[in-house]
């Protein structure tokens, strides 16, 4: 999967123009496609907070689905191996 992502990989913080911002981008971007499709479907988010996040992180993270309106999310902490690696670069 992350060999070839459909995305570039961003590293953002939880500032208004970190997550906040590329969550917005995404989400206008897939109503816009969807809506030119004659759709009305909303984002999906995947959250995985890893072993180098804590309490506040997620918090966070949850906070933004709200400010965003995002209605469709969910919270797993399985790692494929090459989210793993991919953790582990510095």
């Amino acid at each position: 999967m992350l060999n070839h992502p459909s995305a570039p990989i961003i590293e953002t913080n939880f500032s208004k123009q970190g997550i906040r911002q590329q969550l917005l981008i995404q989400k206008q971007k897939i109503e816009k496609e969807y809506t030119s499709l004659g759709l009305n479907r909303d984002m999906n988010v995947i959250i995985k907070p890893s072993s180098f996040s804590n309490y506040k992180n997620l918090i966070d993270i949850l906070d933004e689905m709200a400010i965003l309106d995002i209605k469709s999310y969910t919270v797993i902490n399985d790692f494929t191996p090459d989210e793993k690696m991919l953790l582990q670069q510095p």
